[in-house]
């Protein structure tokens, strides 16, 4: 399985991680805040 890195938690980066998982990929999110979805 392969590791990808995913910077950013907003929309992008939260569809970016489950088409990974769907995908059978093994991904990372990386946010700089304690909050998520970009607002």
């Amino acid at each position: 399985m392969r590791t990808v890195a995913i910077i950013g938690g907003g929309v992008s980066g939260l569809i970016s991680t489950k088409c990974c998982l769907d995908g059978d990929l093994s991904p990372s999110c990386y946010e700089m805040t304690n909050d998520i979805g970009g607002l």
